[in-house]
């Protein structure tokens, strides 16, 4: 369990976070998704939650723990990529080899298997990598710790298309091994399909939602229109269709039903219009 009670920071004056309540079940094999607007602090969360950084106000739970406390029983637990990546002087067959055995679940036979998916040489120093080929170093050598969470910020910035099908078979792997993969992304449309809870934050530190994907139907629905003029006016969001369009609306579904979460971000992140007559 992941729990944020009246959490408040900021940098200097300006607040990111003011009276934050948050949780979030930790189910073994699951994937959970932060999603956000640029700005909306899912770095700053994360580094709070991962005790990089300490909140002004509040209390933060992790798995039981105080990441402020910065225990070495907690580090052993998590992993974490940053969106900004480091530049180690020597090559992930290096660090790895250093690092891995800090974590009791370590594979260096799975750290091997994930360089050979990713196509990297993991014997090249980090400094020689593009900045794709570096963030896929740090994918090998954070998802072969086989950690009970662990916490990706914007994990398929700088991948190319076959890299991100790879990422998603790779954290769909981690997950079904017993990690708890927790992303934040404003890319909503390369997470679609692969997360099993959704949290929506916007710019203000103010929680949207949090929800289980299955459970999303039980607030929202989808309404198919032939014409853009049949859209209702009081959709959250809309988007066109090869039928017609979509609107997204904020009442029970009669069925279940796959709640698209880009329609989701976009009407809860952004006030809709329907759009006028061309």
């Amino acid at each position: 369990m992941i729990q944020c009670k009246n959490l408040s920071f900021g940098y200097r004056k300006q607040p990111v976070y003011e009276t934050f309540n948050w949780e979030l079940p930790l189910e073994s094999g699951s994937i959970y998704g932060l999603l956000g607007p640029n700005g909306a602090g899912k770095t700053t969360l994360f580094r709070m939650l991962t005790g990089l950084i300490f909140q002004r106000e509040g209390a933060i739970s992790v798995l039981g723990f105080e990441p402020k406390k910065r225990e070495e029983s907690f580090y052993k637990k998590i992993t974490y990529i940053s969106e900004d990546l480091q530049c180690p002087d020597m090559s992930p067959l290096d660090y790895i080899n250093i690092c891995g055995p800090l974590y009791p679940n370590f594979s260096k036979e799975l750290f091997h298997d994930l360089c050979e998916k990713f196509e990297i040489d993991a014997e090249k120093g980090f400094s020689h990598y593009s900045s794709g080929d570096l963030r896929k170093a740090w994918l090998c050598i954070v998802l072969s710790c086989q950690t009970e969470i662990v916490f990706l910020d914007e994990p398929s910035k700088g991948l190319d298309i076959n890299a991100q099908a790879v990422l998603r078979k790779v954290l769909a792997q981690s997950a079904d091994a017993g990690s708890r993969i927790i992303l934040s992304t404003h890319h909503v449309r390369e997470v679609e399909g692969l997360l099993d809870h959704v949290t929506i934050i916007d710019r203000g530190g103010k929680l949207r939602l949090n929800s289980s994907v299955t459970g999303l139907s039980e607030e929202f629905s989808l309404v198919h229109c032939l014409t853009k003029e049949q859209l209702p006016a009081d959709a959250l969001s809309y988007q066109r269709t090869t039928s017609g369009w979509t609107a997204l609306m904020r009442q029970p579904a009669e069925e279940e039903e796959d709640i698209s979460l880009e329609l989701l971000f976009t009407g809860l992140c952004k006030k809709a219009e329907v759009p006028a007559n061309e």
